[in-house]
């Protein structure tokens, strides 16, 4: 079995649980990574905690579902299709009358056999998610409401895994499960961030420390940040989330928030590479952790690389996203591009100044910069490079920033590092 087939094997196992923002769902979603990459720690993080301006809401726990009618034939079932039920929706156990019944039911605007996907996090609510076709089959004057659910105090649940480098740069790498039964929105994103882990587990002499999380969306990030104080100076150089990585369409590249940052620049390179065709999308149109890792104060330099972008195809957030419409070789042709990423990033390693402002020369002997092999490199062609070492320059960017050849800036880069002023 190839890869793309074990990666689509993993989804069809993954589609049927019922993920939320928490659950038995995301524990079981996260049990299941773990048999693949046992390193994988699951944290515990509590709910009705404060994360920035947020505060994460309770746990929520759904054992039954369905709306019947007085004859006790159950006309909506949400065991059938877990998006039936609009996510975190309250308890209840009631007969109502028909009008008041369709006033808690979604239908698709567009797509009348579409079961469409609703959530109500942060607003005490419940509802039930239908085709239209099933909601003009609800004629009778009175129905049987049951949501057998239960919001508590309890936990968030989400899963890390490091992978040391030998230098003090770190990547993040990141995607979320936290929907249901959606199989490119969701489970593409996670099941190939991790056959990529079980690539980057096996490189020798990593430069760059692989840093890996699986949480919720977007209140699983801000905790994220929040818990490993990424909301001020970081190691962490640059990002890459995992989503919408199975659909049918070419490559989607949502940049980072300001242009040419160093994960758009390499996997552009990489994309190039495997003559794949792309678009660069607009980010003020992102949507998914990009979101967070870019805000102010943590300003993380992120991307995603996306096949059917979310938002941008007709079956997103609908039942009509399911193990149909993702392929193995989507998943493949995403996992190809974001190993040859993860290569490239390898053969590229950046630079980041120890010290604040430019280091005293004399003190270093370097004050008459450096003779090397016939090479005459000027003190001031070293404090050149160890201005644009910051963190975002590979020796290619330094080269052409600072008008050198690549190897007289490897030279200067080599006698940085021995003085320790620069790692």
């Amino acid at each position: 079995m190839n890869t793309g087939d074990v990666m689509y094997s993993w989804c069809e196992n993954l589609f049927p649980l019922n993920r939320s923002l928490s659950g038995e769902g995301n524990k079981a979603t996260l049990d299941y990574l773990k048999e693949v990459i046992p390193e994988l720690r699951v944290l515990e993080l509590p709910t009705s905690e404060e994360y920035f301006d947020w505060t994460s809401p309770d746990e929520w726990i759904v054992r039954d579902a369905f709306i019947e009618n007085m004859q006790g034939v159950r006309v909506i079932d949400w065991t059938n299709n877990n998006l039936h039920l609009v996510g975190y929706s309250t308890p209840v156990d009631a007969i109502i009358d028909k009008e008041s019944l369709l006033r808690k039911i979604h239908v698709h605007d567009a797509h009348e056999k579409a079961i469409p996907y609703r959530t109500s996090y942060y607003a005490r609510d419940w509802g039930f998610c239908v085709s239209t076709e099933q909601k003009n089959l609800i004629q009778e004057e009175k129905y049987r409401v049951v949501i057998d659910s239960q919001l508590l105090k309890g936990k968030i649940l989400s899963g890390e895994v490091v992978y040391p480098g030998t230098s003090g740069h770190e990547i993040l790498l990141s995607s979320y499960i936290c929907h249901p039964s959606m199989a490119n929105n969701e489970l593409s994103g996670p099941v190939v961030l991790t056959a990529l882990l079980l690539k980057i587990r096996q490189m020798k002499n990593r430069y760059y420390t692989y840093r890996v999380s699986f949480h919720p969306e977007t209140i699983g990030a801000i905790s994220y940040v929040q818990r490993y104080k990424l909301d001020g100076p970081s190691s962490i150089i640059a990002a890459w989330v995992f989503t919408c990585m199975g659909g049918p369409a070419d490559f989607s590249l949502m940049p980072s928030k300001y242009p040419n940052s160093l994960p758009e620049r390499i996997t552009i390179e990489a994309l190039k590479a495997l003559n794949s065709r792309f678009k660069v999308e607009d980010f003020l149109q992102r949507g998914s952790d990009e979101r967070q890792f870019t805000s102010p104060h943590v300003e993380i330099p992120t991307v995603s690389l996306m096949r059917s972008m979310y938002g941008k195809y007709p079956e997103y957030h609908t039942s009509l996203d399911d193990l149909s419409f993702i392929t193995p070789s989507s998943l493949e042709s995403s996992l190809a591009v974001m190993t040859k990423v993860i290569e490239i990033l390898e053969t590229k390693p950046v630079y980041k100044a120890r010290l604040a402002c430019e280091p005293f020369l004399m003190k270093h002997q370097l004050e008459k910069g450096i003779s090397h092999e016939g090479t005459e490199i000027t003190f001031r062609d070293i404090l050149n490079v160890h201005m644009y070492c910051d963190g975002t320059n590979s020796i290619e960017d330094l080269a052409a920033l600072c008008k050198l050849t690549i190897g007289d800036v490897q030279i200067i880069c080599n006698s940085l590092l021995e003085r320790k002023l620069i790692y």
